[in-house]
C-alpha cells in the first residue's frame, strides 16, 4: 500500500508540471527507473482543458467555445473563432485513441467548410500550424 501512495504522489506531482519527461527514482525500488510522460496519466478532459490555454495564449482575441456532445453525436469537441476564421478540433489524449461514430465524417465534412482536425499530443504542433496559416489568411 505504501508504494501504491507513493506512485500516486508521484503522478500528481508530475502532472502539476514537471516538464514532458523525468526520470523518477524510488528508492524503495532501486535501482528500478521509472520514465513517465505527462499524457500517461492525463484525461482527455485535462488535455483538452491544456489545448484551450494554450490556443487562448498563442491566438490572442480567439474565442475557444467547448461544445455540447449531447448536441449532436460526433461533432468536434471544441470551436476556435478568431476574427473571420473558424477552427473545429476533436481532442484525444493520443493518435491511436478510439473515434466515436460520425466523427471522422464531421471532420472531414466541416474542414471542407473552413479548418477542422483531430488534435492530440503527436500532433499538436502541427495542427497549431495549420490554424496559424488559416488564421493570418
Amino acid at each position: 500500500m505504501a508504494l501504491k501512495s507513493r506512485l500516486r504522489a508521484l503522478q500528481h506531482a508530475y502532472m502539476a508540471g514537471c516538464g514532458d519527461i523525468d526520470i523518477i527514482s524510488l528508492s524503495c525500488l532501486s535501482p528500478l527507473f521509472l520514465t513517465f510522460r505527462r499524457t500517461d496519466w492525463m484525461k482527455e478532459s485535462a488535455f483538452q482543458a491544456q489545448i484551450r490555454k494554450e490556443i487562448e495564449n498563442r491566438y490572442p482575441g480567439s474565442i475557444v467555445v467547448k461544445l455540447d456532445p449531447s448536441n449532436r453525436q460526433g461533432l468536434p469537441d471544441l470551436l476556435v473563432l478568431n476574427k473571420n476564421h473558424w477552427a473545429a478540433l476533436e481532442v484525444k489524449i493520443s493518435g491511436k485513441a478510439h473515434h466515436q461514430p460520425n466523427q471522422d465524417r464531421y471532420i472531414e465534412r466541416m474542414n471542407k467548410m473552413s479548418y477542422a482536425s483531430f488534435i492530440y499530443p503527436e500532433n499538436k504542433k502541427e495542427v497549431y500550424g495549420e490554424m496559424e496559416k488559416l488564421f493570418k489568411s
